[in-house]
């Protein structure tokens, strides 16, 4: 009997023993119960160098994938990384640590750039073990979902950057194929909006990015748009001092501009580098055909390209352009060499070679063949260009204006030696002349310009007019004075 009442007793103690063991463990789990987040996220902050706050961890949609929530790092107002949600997958949680993972996947991502002081993450040192234990095999997937990316690190850029989706997947020899969707919304230095599609290969041990393909379509704040967009790039790599150095670069675009007008563009570059504020290549290639008119197209070479944020210098250009003025097809063909600078706002051209060709009744065609120099104000508004040649192998000089404040704003001056008239009485009946002058085409519309040409000899069919000066205004009455 006393027995029995000594074995009860036992076991109430024991049964009060249990609760108090429960009641200590519930009250240790509830006042740490976020010691997992606390401690993963002590372990990332000492890697990257700055605060690093976790609000929950979980398990995943995988069997061996830790799931990371409202993981904020850099300071807690104002977090320089916010990602709702990233899951993680691993080995175990030992692996996470180490930096041994198999696959990332984001989604909430917000991302702003550091400001001037400010510390900023140590990522390298966050992915733990050494370069030679990172091959290809051991270099974890990515998957961002909805990343919204500021771009005001970038001096005189004010805008963001919206990723729809983005994967980084191996590509082996520690290669990595990088795919992305997103969104491009610039404020400053010009406003556009561009959709965007990325496939490129990125190199991490060689810090290099190649075979970059970019697609999609921008609108320009003021109302252009530039449809079927494609930027070609076969290698982007830092060079010494800080340089960068980009090669096989290409691109195309349907351009339409704000009156409707539709440009086709099409550019190659060779080779650029990027170093110390100035950009230079030496070779770029641009090619364009504008439906403004019909027939209308230019095609223009531009080599030894070199600039920097004082202003632009191009040697070696070469263009050539057709258009159709009226009843009369032109061409025109040029090499010149240019600078702009940008604190006098001028733009100085050395024409090396000019030709432009006028289609007339025969074979043969009028030619203004010289070679000269042209100057451009761009704040004041002017132009002037002055060219010494021959027409029609007749010594000749021409200067061309332009003046904003003037009415008419164009103005041509210019001497010839002597000149068969007859030949600019077949430019109108060249071709199908005689159906243009039917529908109204003229020889000389009322362009807004001025010419006053001094000829010295002039002959036609008998007629000979030495020492003339032939003027152009234009005007509702055709006058010769």
């Amino acid at each position: 009997m006393g027995g029995g009442r000594l074995k009860a007793k036992r076991r109430w103690l024991i049964y009060a023993a249990v609760a108090v063991a429960v009641g200590v463990a519930i009250a240790m789990i509830a006042g740490r119960r976020h010691w997992p987040e606390a401690r993963l996220a002590r372990e990332i902050e000492r890697r990257l160098g700055v605060p690093v706050a976790i609000g929950d961890v979980g398990l995943g949609e995988g069997m061996l994938a830790v799931r990371l929530g409202r993981l904020r790092v850099g300071p807690a107002r104002s977090p320089l990384l916010a990602i709702d949600s990233v899951e993680i997958s691993a080995a175990s949680i030992g692996d996470v640590l180490a930096g041994r993972i198999d696959r990332i996947r984001a989604s909430g991502v917000t991302w702003r750039p550091a400001n001037a002081g400010e510390a900023v993450p140590t990522w390298t040192a966050a992915a733990g073990g050494s370069e030679a234990e990172a091959g290809s095999e051991g270099l974890p997937q990515v998957v961002v979902e909805q990343a919204r990316l500021a771009l005001d690190a970038v001096p005189g850029v004010t805008g963001h950057l919206t990723l729809s989706k983005l994967s980084l997947a191996p590509a082996g020899a520690g290669a990595m194929k990088l795919t992305a969707d997103g969104h491009l919304s610039l404020a400053a230095p010009t406003g556009l909006d561009a959709d965007l599609t990325v496939v490129a290969e990125v190199d991490l041990r060689r810090e290099l990015v190649r075979s970059v393909d970019v697609g999609g379509r921008l609108a320009l704040s003021g109302g252009g748009e530039a449809s079927a967009l494609r930027l070609r790039l076969g290698e982007l790599r830092s060079g010494e001092a800080d340089s960068l150095v980009g090669r096989e670069g290409g691109g195309s675009a349907i351009v339409r501009a704000v009156d409707g007008t539709i440009v086709g563009l099409a550019w190659s570059l060779p080779e650029f580098v990027v170093a110390a504020g100035r950009a230079t290549s030496p070779l770029l290639s641009l090619a364009a055909s504008a439906t403004m008119a019909p027939g209308a197209g230019m095609w223009a070479s531009l080599q030894a390209v070199e600039g920097d944020a004082s202003g632009l210098r191009v040697a070696r250009l070469a263009t050539r352009m057709a258009a159709r003025a009226a009843a009369v097809p032109l061409d025109l063909e040029a090499s010149a060499s240019l600078a702009f600078s940008r604190p006098s706002s001028t733009l100085a051209m050395g024409i090396e070679a000019l030709t432009l060709a006028v289609a007339a009744d025969s074979s043969d065609r009028l030619r203004l063949r010289g070679r000269g120099a042209m100057q451009a104000d761009l704040a004041a508004g002017t132009v002037s260009a002055r060219i010494v040649g021959t027409l029609d192998d007749s010594p000749a000089t021409l200067g061309v204006g332009y003046r904003a404040s003037s009415s008419p704003p164009f103005s041509v001056v210019g001497e010839l030696q002597r000149f068969d008239l007859g030949r600019i009485v077949a430019l109108p009946y060249g071709r199908d002349g005689k159906a243009q002058r039917a529908a109204g085409a003229d020889l000389l519309p009322n362009w807004p310009l001025s010419v006053d040409l001094r000829i010295a000899l002039l002959e036609s069919e008998g007629v000979i007019v030495e020492d003339a000066r032939l003027r152009y205004r234009p005007d509702t009455q055709s006058r010769a004075e």
